[in-house]
This record gives structure tokens, sequence and C-alpha cells, in this order.
């Protein structure tokens, strides 16, 4: 594999984090196929607008902090597709930065799907499985406002 593949798809993980965690998530759909899943534990989104609701509804609520760091990716690489596993350490809680230090409030295994579009990679499959929760873990409706 062309070591410039990986470092690509590294920085696109790294740059959709990033938005979640500067923009509270306002464009991270577009950082998905349209038609791209993204799950949390057993919670999925199914497409770029569900996706888009579900930063909507992150964003309406009291203001919070969070750093969401990619630990240790191991990726596979063939032919415009990429499988990226990673680990996934969130920190965060509520309020405008700075806010006091805490644990994690998540470990999750991470895998994903990626697919190269042009010279964009797009995520077609995003997983995320919980793995350890904190004390300020985002807790997830059932439904999402329209």
């Amino acid at each position: 594999m062309d070591s410039t593949i990986f470092w690509e798809v590294q920085r696109m993980l790294f740059a959709c984090w990033r938005e979640v965690d500067i923009n509270a998530g306002i464009h991270t759909h577009e950082f998905y196929e349209a038609d791209g899943g993204f799950w949390l534990g057993d919670r999925e989104f199914r497409n770029q607008e569900e996706i888009r609701r579900f930063y909507v509804w992150k964003r309406s609520g009291q203001p919070r902090t969070t750093r969401h760091l990619v630990l240790n990716p191991i990726m596979s690489y063939d032919q415009g597709m990429a499988i990226v596993d990673y680990t996934l350490v969130v920190f965060g809680g509520a309020g405008d930065p700075p806010i006091s230090t805490a644990p994690p409030i998540s470990i999750a295994d991470v895998s994903a799907k990626l697919i190269l579009h042009g010279d964009r990679w797009l995520f077609r499959q995003h997983r995320l499985a919980p793995v350890m929760h904190g004390q300020n873990s985002l807790r997830i409706p059932d439904e999402l406002p329209a």
C-alpha cells in the first residue's frame, strides 16, 4: 500500500473529528457518501440527512466541549476503497472551553469503510462500538428532530 493513501485517509479521519470538536459537527455529514451509514453502538444513521440531523440535535442543547482522539489506526486498501480500524477516545463535558478535566467520556472501537471519490475520501460505513463509558457520556434520543 502506498503510504500517501494511508496519510490521506488518516488526514480525513482527523478532519472529520476536528469538525465535530471545533464546529459542533455542522458539516460532519459532508464526510459521508449520500447514503453512507454512521453507527453509534446500536443506533444507525443511514444517510447524510440523518447524520446532519444528529449533529443539529447535539448543537440544540447546552454548549459542550469535546475532543475526539484517533489512536492506533490499522488500514487496508484495495482499488479506491480503504478499511480502517482504530480506537476513538473522547473527552468532553458541558460548557464552553476551558472545562474541568476528567477521565474520557467514551472509548470505542471503530471500523470504517471509505471510498475514494475523485480526490476525496468519504465514509461509506462508520461504526463506533463503545467499549467504555464515562460519567458525561452522550445520551442519544430515540427520535431526532426533523
